[in-house]
């Protein structure tokens, strides 16, 4: 029972309804102590300003008469003077008077009190002990010399404190456990929907790579979690799925080169040949090992770009000026192909990039260009400028793409050849695409069987440079 109360103290929900109760009750405290203090400061000016009022008002009825003739109707008419929680005590040739009477004024006279001392300038307090009233007391000396002293005794704080607790009892503490009550549903709720992202979680965990969060759609927080914690599960998803293809592709595409270079070697074993035969098995062996370890180096370089963790060489890159470097180097293997390399429209524009990265990415497009290029075709590459950036094209007159495997081709170990038979393991796009998009880039592909392909990378421009 212990450990299940403390493991319910440590719960969020508990802490939240904790917290969410503190703030209420402060909150009603607050209030109620506000309130207090504005009724209270009323009715002590009120009471005060009787008393003075009282003052003002004996001291002109006190004038052109005797001492004693206005005693005896004051005596007559203090029921009728203002309040009957009003005393008043006269100090006249050292003799002192008490009106109503002195049983009044006996639960405050416990004190010394130095009635000289009290005047109009100040009000004077001393508490019944017994009852916890309050007699507030001023003074002031009539005309003709007597000293006059007027009293209230007031029961207000006692009176507010009754009514205060009355007031708790019968309103707010309905309203704090109704507070508490809609606190505790509201925070079910809250916690409800964050209770449905542990278990999705948990759904995960267990394998179900289906699983996602079921949203609101309210647009709250929690809402924005859920869809933030299901886009993250389709892309753990898509990269799961991703991997499993890898894993399959590269198993298949080792397959072949280990299978070939397992006989080769077993060849050169068994059989005690030529030294020339035997480099000419050696060799061959060499090339599949070579041709492995660039396909290992390409699924590297598509990750790492893919996940960002390429850190990108960005220089000034003037188009012009790079594309006829490209063509000039190219220009040789495509002469040799029977293949017009050449510029088409190219504008003089200056973008921001990795120069060996994009120049690798065109060079990817070139291979493919001039592999499924016919002799007497042509190769055109350009560069436009656009108002965000640089517009790169590689245009040939091959064979082009089926329609079907347009939205394929980007894909790890995709090749249009269902068998397989050309060079190369289907990674040179997918690198394409993972370094263009590291620049902030796109690419878009068209293409007409039979007539050619047309692959464009969209870049950012470079910013431009700052002046001094």
């Amino acid at each position: 029972m212990s450990l299940s109360r403390t493991r319910r103290a440590r719960t969020l929900k508990f802490k939240i309804l904790l917290l969410y109760g503190s703030l209420y009750m402060a909150s009603i405290l607050f209030f109620m102590g506000i309130s207090f203090y504005v009724f209270y400061k009323s009715s002590d000016s009120s009471e005060i300003k009787t008393i003075y009022d009282e003052i003002a008002e004996i001291d002109k009825s006190a004038k052109g008469k005797q001492f004693q003739d206005f005693l005896n109707i004051l005596s007559g008419e203090i029921n009728d003077i203002g309040s009957s929680n009003l005393i008043i005590h006269f100090n006249a040739d050292g003799k002192e008077y008490y009106l109503p009477s002195r049983e009044l004024w006996k639960p405050y006279l416990h004190r010394n009190i130095h009635w000289k001392d009290i005047d109009a300038g100040r009000i004077e307090r001393i508490r019944n002990n017994k009852t916890g009233d309050i007699l507030k007391l001023a003074g002031a000396r009539l005309h003709n010399g007597i000293e006059l002293h007027v009293g209230y005794i007031s029961d207000t704080v006692e009176t507010l404190k009754k009514n205060f607790l009355d007031i708790f009892e019968m309103i707010f503490i309905p309203i704090l456990i109704a507070g508490c009550g809609i606190g505790y549903v509201m925070t079910q709720k809250t916690l409800g929907e964050i209770s449905a992202v542990k278990d999705t979680a948990m759904e995960i965990y267990r394998g179900n790579l289906e699983s996602r969060v079921e949203r609101s759609f309210n647009g709250d927080e929690i809402d924005q979690l859920s869809e933030a914690f299901n886009l993250m599960l389709s892309r753990i998803q898509r990269l799961i799925a991703g991997m499993s293809a890898i894993v399959d592709n590269i198993a298949h595409d080792l397959r072949s080169p280990l299978t070939r270079m397992k006989g080769s070697i077993e060849v050169a074993l068994l059989y005690d040949k030529a030294g020339k035969d035997q480099g000419a098995i050696l060799g061959n062996s060499l090339a599949e090992f070579e041709r492995m370890i660039a396909m290992v180096n390409d699924i590297l370089n598509i990750s790492e770009a893919e996940s960002g963790v390429t850190h990108l060489k960005r220089e000034a890159v003037m188009a012009r000026e790079f594309l006829e470097s490209l063509c000039e180097f190219y220009q040789p293997l495509a002469a040799e192909s029977g293949i017009d390399l050449s510029l088409g429209e190219v504008q003089s524009v200056r973008f921001d990039a990795d120069r060996l990265k994009l120049w690798r990415v065109l060079a990817n497009l070139l291979d493919n260009a001039l592999k499924f290029t016919p002799r007497g075709g042509t190769i055109t590459l350009g560069a436009t400028g656009t108002p965000e950036g640089v517009r790169l094209l590689v245009a040939d007159t091959g064979e082009g793409i089926a329609e079907e495997d347009i939205g394929n081709i980007f894909k790890k170990f995709y090749k249009a050849d269902k068998g397989r038979s050309s060079k190369g393991y289907g990674l040179g796009l997918s690198y394409v695409k993972a370094v263009v998009e590291l620049h902030g880039g796109g690419i878009e592909v068209q293409s007409d069987p039979g007539r050619g392909t047309r692959f464009v990378i969209l870049l950012p421009r470079a910013p431009a440079p700052l002046r001094a």
